[in-house]
């Protein structure tokens, strides 16, 4: 290249100088050797039009030409982008824009997957994927600083690759907040914590999600929590409970998944969130990375202490002064949704009446438990019956709902 560079002086003296056809002849021919020796199609073109401006054959400003061949001959002699690392398949996938398109639903197969899928292979997917991920993103540097031949279409893959690398991170962090709501906040030394008790879910699916469904007994969800440092199986009011044999490979299966998205989101992935965004976004994939290291270690050990000894049964609630005269009704209608019913308790000293926007009643509403039998002991779950406003009087009363206060064991 500088040897095509140092040419033309000699050409544009040729161009005011009659006396110097030898030397013109000469140039000629070592520009019509170049073409013919198989150089690339690029410079054949360039030194024909060298050729022309020294011959006079093109019109206009010939040093101007000359020197626009010469700058095509640099700008095409650029090198081509290379192939770069593996490409991992999640990263071939056309353009998302919900969960529910082809690539949203093999983007939930596969960090949904993570529940059965193993550490080993958790780890060479994390491996593969930061490979790509960080040469793309040099790669795309390199093209904006001129290095390499400019290809559009090449260009598009590459950031096409890189919004399935962010749309997969984006899948798994929505899995993990999921399952463990609660805000994250750092202390004073940089180490990230919660406040109070939180709720961590065990078999949850989405519905349009197959792929979320693999694996998981219907009717089997469970929760579990942790308090004074220990972690226990427990139902929606925080009340320690035992799970199953089946709630325990669910919970299993959670575990696992949440250890591999830790493993996916070490390292890189959270460093590259860092260096690029900015005030809370800048978080965002270290919590999510702390999420799942929190709720692997809290269901670990809720699995590992999962006994009958973290019960605790509580007195039976206290009967209200409406229980004498309508607990055979509710009991009644209680029976026709469980088979597994052994009392009932109205806990309401009267009616709450609830109206619509104009003041006008649409039913009255009591509260109380619904004592079941399980295979651990009695259990109080908070329920509700209604009667609706049928104009001037009440009609009979039904089931209404599930009341505040939860479930608990009781004596």
């Amino acid at each position: 290249m500088k040897k095509i560079c140092r040419l033309l002086p000699v050409v544009l003296l040729l161009l005011v100088s009659a006396q110097a056809n030898a030397q013109l002849g000469n140039v000629l021919n070592r520009a019509k050797n170049a073409v013919q020796q198989g150089i690339s199609r690029t410079t054949q073109q360039a030194s024909g039009t060298i050729i022309n401006a020294v011959e006079g054959n093109d019109k206009g400003d010939d040093t101007g030409k000359v020197t626009n061949a010469l700058s095509s001959v640099v700008e095409d002699q650029k090198p081509t982008i290379p192939e770069g690392p593996e490409i991992p398949e999640l990263m071939t996938k056309s353009p998302s824009f919900n969960s529910y398109d082809a690539t949203g639903q093999y983007m939930n197969s596969i960090a949904w997957g993570l529940r059965k899928t193993s550490n080993e292979e958790a780890r060479q997917l994390a491996a593969k994927l930061t490979a790509r991920a960080k040469w793309d993103r040099q790669t795309l540097a390199e093209i904006e600083a001129g290095k390499y031949e400019y290809e559009y279409d090449q260009k598009m893959k590459i950031e096409n690759e890189l919004a399935d690398w962010t749309n997969f991170y984006s899948v798994m962090g929505g899995i993990v907040s999921s399952h463990f709501t609660a805000e994250l906040k750092k202390d004073e030394n940089g180490l990230w914590f919660y406040q109070g008790n939180t709720l961590f879910s065990v078999g949850m699916r989405v519905t349009g999600v197959p792929a979320s469904e693999e694996g998981v007994i219907p009717g089997k969800a469970t929760l579990f929590t942790s308090r004074d440092n220990k972690a226990f199986f427990c139902t929606s009011s925080y009340e320690p409970t035992v799970a199953s044999a089946e709630q325990i490979e669910m919970a299993k299966r959670d575990f696992n998944m949440m250890v591999n998205i830790a493993i996916l989101f070490e390292g890189y992935p959270v460093d590259y969130c860092y260096e690029t965004e900015r005030g809370v976004m800048a978080d965002d994939y270290d919590v999510y990375y702390q999420k799942a290291l929190f709720y692997a270690s809290t269901v670990k050990q809720a699995i590992d202490n999962n006994s009958p000894d973290n019960i605790e049964f509580k007195p039976m609630p206290k009967a209200g002064a409406l229980n004498g005269s309508l607990k055979a009704q509710a009991l009644a209608a209680e029976k026709l949704k469980r088979t597994d019913l052994v009392d009932i308790v109205i806990t309401s000293d009267s009616w709450e009446v609830q109206t619509n926007a104009l003041g006008v009643p649409i039913r009255r509403v009591i509260y109380g438990y619904s004592i079941v039998k399980t295979d651990l002991g009695k259990m109080a779950n908070r329920v509700s019956w209604s009667e609706d406003y049928q104009g001037g009087s009440y009609g009979k009363l039904h089931a209404y709902g599930v009341g505040a206060g939860g479930s608990f064991y009781v004596k």
